[in-house]
């Protein structure tokens, strides 16, 4: 009896695998829904996974190759700064002695017409009139266009505009406020004597050229007029003139791009600037360009006995003005020892004056 039952039972269990076996080569359901069905279903998922999965890795290599992209520019900058720590930690010092007595604490960036960028290698430069901003428009519209163009400041305007709105221009411009930024940025120093001196011999040679720049400019009609502007005559009206641009070519360099603001990797010197401006174009990977200062006004060779001698016959209070005017420039840039030389001009000059009127 017990034989017979273990037979039946055996039978049973290879119908039941039958049963199993047909149904999964033909596909019947199992409360409705089909093994192929579910296998599909399960295939479905597994390449679904695998695609999102793909997905999020190609994004996260975009952010990681974002990540790597702006690291490289972060790690330009910083050894560009390198090159050029001594000029920036005297205008951090001198930024320092400034805000600490000022009762203001409210900044503004200079106007985006002061700047001139490329987008591609990331520069950007604060132009100042007479600090060698004709050569470095020039450098621009040769990185944009290759090494054979030419071009100014109205072909570089041109070429800016054609890859980046104004609103992108300022939002870089802001991004330079901060102590790490992409773009490379820096500006141009120079003694404000040596650019008073290229600021007259410039106009004066306009003016013997009866250029249009000189004889139609409203702004500059001090030098139209039928008789040459003497030096002395031109220092006097610098040191007395209220708008702060005066002829729109003596602005202060601290109020043009603001080092105090802007957060800037290099300065470049006018008595180095060839150097300074190799330095700068070989750090970002531009040493095929050959910096060369064009426009140029004035031998960057002051002396404490040019500095006398172009002050000879000025007053004490138009040098006072023209100190109080510029203190800061002569400040951030290193000229300081320009500034002692005329504090000591005007004390000489008030000493004999005051023995002159104690006789």
């Amino acid at each position: 009896m017990s034989l017979v039952r273990s037979r039946t039972l055996t039978t049973l269990l290879s119908l039941v695998c039958l049963v199993l076996l047909y149904i999964a080569l033909s596909g019947e359901t199992f409360g409705g829904v089909g093994t192929e069905e579910v296998s599909g279903r399960r295939v479905t998922k597994k390449l679904n996974e695998e695609v999102i999965g793909k997905r999020q890795t190609n994004k996260d290599k975009e952010v990681v190759g974002g990540r790597e992209k702006m690291n490289k520019f972060y790690g330009r900058n910083e050894r560009i700064r390198s090159k050029f720590k001594t000029s920036l930690a005297k205008i951090k010092s001198t930024c320092s002695k400034y805000s600490a007595s000022s009762n203001s604490s409210m900044t503004r960036l200079p106007p985006s017409k002061h700047f001139s960028l490329e987008p591609k290698n990331k520069m950007l430069i604060c132009r100042t009139a007479k600090h060698g901003s004709t050569s470095w428009a020039n450098n621009f519209v040769k990185i944009y266009e290759g090494r054979d163009a030419v071009g100014m400041q109205m072909t570089l305007r041109k070429l800016e505009r054609a890859k980046i709105s104004e609103k992108q221009k300022l939002e870089i411009i802001r991004s330079v406020q901060t102590e790490k930024h992409e773009y490379l940025s820096f500006f141009v120093c120079r003694n404000p004597i040596e650019k008073l001196l290229s600021v007259y011999h410039y106009l004066m040679d306009l003016r013997r050229a009866n250029s249009p720049v000189v004889m139609n400019m409203p702004g500059r009609v001090d030098f139209a007029r039928a008789r040459p502007l003497q030096w002395r005559q031109f220092v006097h009206l610098v040191a007395n003139k209220k708008q702060k641009n005066y002829l729109g070519l003596l602005n202060p360099n601290h109020m043009q791009c603001d080092p105090c603001t802007i957060n800037y990797d290099a300065v470049i010197k006018m008595e180095s600037y060839d150097q300074d401006s190799g330095r700068i174009l070989s750090g970002a990977g531009l040493g095929w360009l050959q910096p060369a200062h064009k426009n140029s006004h004035g031998n960057q060779s002051l002396t404490k006995k040019t500095i006398w001698k172009i002050f000879k016959r000025s007053t004490i209070s138009e040098i006072q003005k023209i100190v109080k005017k510029y203190k800061k420039d002569f400040e951030l840039c290193g000229y300081d020892w320009t500034l002692e030389i005329l504090n000591e001009i005007i004390e000489i000059k008030i000493k004999k004056k005051q023995a002159k009127k104690n006789k």
